[in-house]
């Protein structure tokens, strides 16, 4: 009775912070500013048939849904509409695919017997932390690994401790999923497989592995082939390296791996500052916006109308901070005034405290540990790629942005899952620490805003596309949607882009064997994992006998 009054308490929590982050990202972001959309964009080209191949290396699947969600869901128009139908169809689909990874975390999560409370605030903070937030807003399928690794891993788990071999099974169509979609996201998912799960890979036996393999060929062939066909180039053929852009030619030297400028990292810490730096990259880009790319785009609306809460001033004298309450700042006052980048500077510090549990807790919580190696193998495998320009160059020492965390992200909210689920299991403070960071979140995402009659008409005019118009023009952002109509209506944007033929978007996407029998055999695995349960109290048994 006290779980079930716990559910019913913390379930209605969740969901409504869930819905906030993604309706954030859609009235504050949209998806067509998005890094490299320009180039994706030939994908929606070619299923929308306006041209004969994509020119690109990247597999298929995750646009091939996203194009069918934008023919069912979006009801596009001939109008100048299509814009805005395309952000939404965008965020949506990549809204579904995070949902499916949050559930298999939930699944994750209860088959190593953590508490309702701690499976709360793990979910909680997954929906908040800026690298998953990003993920939710690019047109890239890093959000279908994050969607998938949960399950796969929940297929070997459940396979380590009863051994039946059907959960490998299960979990081929979702890592044929992941290994098609991308280059290096096969690399990191196969590798990262192959190291955390030895002991279970020798023990599988040669019969069953070569029976795996099997399985496992007979749904890659075809897409590859599928794939290929479609791009006029495989998946390891680079277009986004060196073959398209002369400025990614190049090496990363091995000082890349650990130079760092600890001063330079909070007195300027801004885009292409630290290009020579890994570890800068990765502390100014994990919970910030390092690129400028996300949040801190300047043509969106998290970035526009920012009420400044902290303020610096010049002082000959040493004053204490002020606190003014009628435009909600403190002010700060300094004798050397610099340009300040605070919300950068925020974004760092949560950086850094993250990755000090990362590490504390690789080291200290022996049964998870593997999961922690997740993320390390991913990026190493990324830097081995940079520094010896295998398969091909891909660096601009320019920008070094072959390193972004969004590129490994999955791996690492893998490995986040349990750090947070075993930091919030330990006692009731964690938790209460937990609460004081959504404000932070809320600070590196750009609020608070000031409120504008010009905001007001952007955000009222994105949120007659929302599928909760209603509900925020009542309630939720009841100050900046009161002009809404909550009808669609036509928004005019320029873009850099333009589409050969927006009248083709009305109709049907062209249809992929292949990958349509992919997307039904995931569609299979899932339904199996969610509706079983047996095995969980297998590994309750084994847990509870390891503690004794």
């Amino acid at each position: 009775m006290k779980v079930n009054k716990t559910i019913l308490i913390l379930l209605p929590i969740l969901l409504f912070f869930i819905y906030l982050v993604k309706e954030l990202n859609f009235l504050f972001y949209n998806s067509l500013d998005s890094p490299d959309f320009d180039k994706y964009i030939v994908y929606f080209e070619y299923f929308f048939n306006n041209i004969n191949n994509t020119g690109r290396e990247q597999g298929l699947f995750y646009y091939y849904l996203n194009s069918w969600y934008h023919y069912f869901f979006a009801n596009p128009s001939v109008d100048s509409n299509l814009y805005t139908l395309l952000h939404k169809s965008i965020q949506e689909f990549n809204f579904i695919l995070f949902i499916i990874g949050l559930l298999g975390t939930f699944k994750v999560l209860r088959l190593f017997n953590f508490s309702n409370l701690s499976i709360f605030f793990t979910l909680m903070i997954l929906n908040l932390l800026p690298f998953s937030v990003a993920l939710r807003i690019v047109l890239k399928p890093e959000i279908l690994t994050f969607a998938l690794l949960p399950w796969i891993v929940l297929c070997i788990e459940k396979y380590k401790y009863s051994k039946k071999v059907s959960y490998i099974y299960l979990s081929t169509p979702l890592v044929a999923t992941c290994v098609s979609s991308k280059g290096s996201i096969a690399a990191m998912l196969l590798v990262s497989l192959f190291f955390v799960y030895f002991k279970e890979i020798i023990t599988f036996g040669i019969k069953n592995t070569a029976v795996l393999l099997l399985f496992l060929c007979s749904l890659l062939i075809p897409i590859f082939n599928e794939d290929t066909t479609s791009n006029g180039l495989n998946l390891v053929q680079l277009e986004s390296g060196s073959s398209s852009d002369s400025n990614y030619d190049f090496k990363a030297t091995k000082s890349f791996i650990y130079k760092i400028n600890g001063y330079q990292l909070v007195s300027n810490p801004i885009k292409n500052k630290h290009a020579g730096s890994f570890i800068g990259i990765t502390l100014l880009d994990t919970f910030g916006d390092y690129y400028d790319i996300y949040w801190d785009n300047d043509s969106s609306l998290y970035f526009k109308d920012r009420i400044e809460v902290l303020k610096f001033e010049q002082s000959n004298n040493i004053e204490t901070p002020k606190l003014n309450f009628q435009d909600k700042s403190v002010t700060f006052y300094l004798q050397n005034l610099t340009d300040t980048y605070y919300r950068k500077v925020i974004g760092l510090i949560a950086s850094i405290y993250f990755y000090f549990l990362f590490f504390s807790g690789m080291f200290k919580d022996s049964q998870y540990r593997r999961f922690y190696f997740f993320p390390l193998i991913s990026v190493s495998l990324l830097l081995v790629h940079v520094i010896t320009g295998f398969p091909s160059n891909n660096f601009n020492p320019e920008l070094g942005d072959t390193l972004k965390p969004l590129y490994y992200s999955p791996f690492l909210l893998i490995s986040c899952i349990f750090l947070f689920a075993n930091y919030f299991e330990k006692n009731l403070k964690n938790k209460i620490i937990f609460i004081f960071f959504i404000p932070v979140f809320l600070i590196i995402f750009g609020f608070p805003k000031s409120i504008n009659s010009e905001l007001k008409n952007d955000v009222s005019q994105i949120n007659n596309y929302s599928n909760f118009c209603e509900f925020n023009k009542g309630l939720t952002f009841k100050s900046l949607t009161s002009e809404s109509s909550c009808n669609e209506g036509p928004i005019v944007r320029q873009l850099d882009f333009e589409f050969i033929d927006i009248e083709s978007y009305k109709y049907q996407p062209r249809f992929k064997l292949f990958n349509t029998i992919l997307l039904f055999a995931n569609i299979i695995s899932l339904l199996i994992l969610m509706l079983n349960k047996t095995p969980e109290k297998i590994f309750t048994i084994y847990r509870n006998k390891n503690k004794e």
